[in-house]
């Protein structure tokens, strides 16, 4: 048992069986529209089971932080020189909620989440799972934890990775080449996604 208790007037329930995330939830008085969601997360390493999707409403959405994270904050991708806005955290570890990229139709934002522990602090972000995908960037054969900025051009692009079961997220800059009549520079950037499922990766080439 992960968590069991009241949040936005629903009553919700986490179990992990070290291979699986459940989820149980109900309203607070009655039991119509209760939900189950299941969620793979077998071989989870510590940058990926900091958090995990407590509940969503109204286009929010509140995290379950594990104990070893000391605090919690929200990034928007899009401003990566915006300062760190704090979240509050309950008791029990439950952040406050905030607007969740997953269900947005738009990007004219996009936010992350930043947990800290141990002094390190790791991004992920909601693409609609019960397990926020981490993202990361740098050479895929030896990624190094994302930063704001290095998501800033391409953050709209994860749009693409919803509700796939993405366990992470890469981005590097593999190519830059100046434009024709000194108009600047260009960037080649792939974004590479890797599953709960395995079976390789899933790539996206993009062109800044």
């Amino acid at each position: 048992l992960l968590y069991a208790g009241v949040v936005d007037g629903a009553r919700i329930v986490l179990f992990h069986d070290g291979l699986r995330l459940v989820r149980y939830a109900e309203p607070e008085h009655g039991t119509s529209g209760a939900a189950l969601d299941f969620a793979r997360v077998d071989g989870a390493t510590g940058p990926e089971s900091g958090a995990v999707v407590v509940d969503r409403a109204d286009g929010n959405v509140r995290y379950l932080t594990a104990p070893w994270v000391t605090g919690a904050a929200l990034r928007d991708l899009l401003e990566p020189s915006a300062a760190p806005r704090r979240l509050a955290r309950s008791r029990d570890g439950v952040t406050a909620p905030f607007p969740s990229p997953a269900v947005s139709a738009s990007c004219t934002a996009w936010n992350a989440l930043a947990l800290t522990d141990d002094g390190s602090t790791r991004l992920v972000t909601d693409l609609g799972e019960l397990v926020p995908a981490r993202l990361t960037a740098g050479r895929p054969d030896a990624p190094r934890e994302a930063r704001p900025g290095d998501w800033a051009a391409t953050a709209c692009s994860l749009g693409a990775a919803r509700s796939h079961g993405v366990r992470t997220v890469n981005s590097w800059a593999y190519a830059r080449q100046p434009l024709p009549e000194g108009a600047g520079e260009a960037r080649w950037v792939c974004a590479r996604a890797e599953t709960w499922r395995g079976g390789g990766p899933r790539t996206l080439a993009l062109f800044r």
